[in-house]
Formats: structure tokens, sequence, C-alpha cells
């Protein structure tokens, strides 16, 4: 995706309750949603759920969200 061009963000698994199917997705730039985040991830596989963090206020990304492969 355009967006995600020259951005860097990290990527940190969760704990093993998930069998390493989730992910932690640090530095999503603050444009991207869920929708856009999804369908940056889905190029790596299948997946069953994404989510962007958002601030309870203003409503804007907080820079992370969260990714849970299928296998």
């Amino acid at each position: 995706s355009e967006r995600f061009k020259g951005k860097s963000m990290a990527f940190t698994s969760t704990p093993l309750s998930l069998g390493n199917r989730k992910l932690v997705v640090l530095g999503v730039p603050w444009d991207v949603d869920t929708e856009g985040l999804r369908k940056y991830m889905i190029n790596y596989g299948p997946l069953d759920d994404v989510i962007v963090m958002k601030d309870r206020v203003t409503g804007r990304s907080r820079g992370f969200g969260y990714v849970t492969f299928q296998s």
C-alpha cells in the first residue's frame, strides 16, 4: 500500500497462547485505520483479526495494532 511506503513498522509476537499467530504491530502510520492495516497484512497470509488501537477521546490512531493470522 502507498501509505506504508518509506515507513518502518516493528512486529512482535504475543504469548504462545495463540500459537504464535498474533502479532503486535508497532509504528503504524497515524493515517492508517484497521482496514488499511488489514489490506497491508493480508500480503503475509490469511487473517483472523486485525485492529488498530485508537485514542478513546480523539478517535485517532495510537500508532499500533494487533494482527491475528489464521495459521
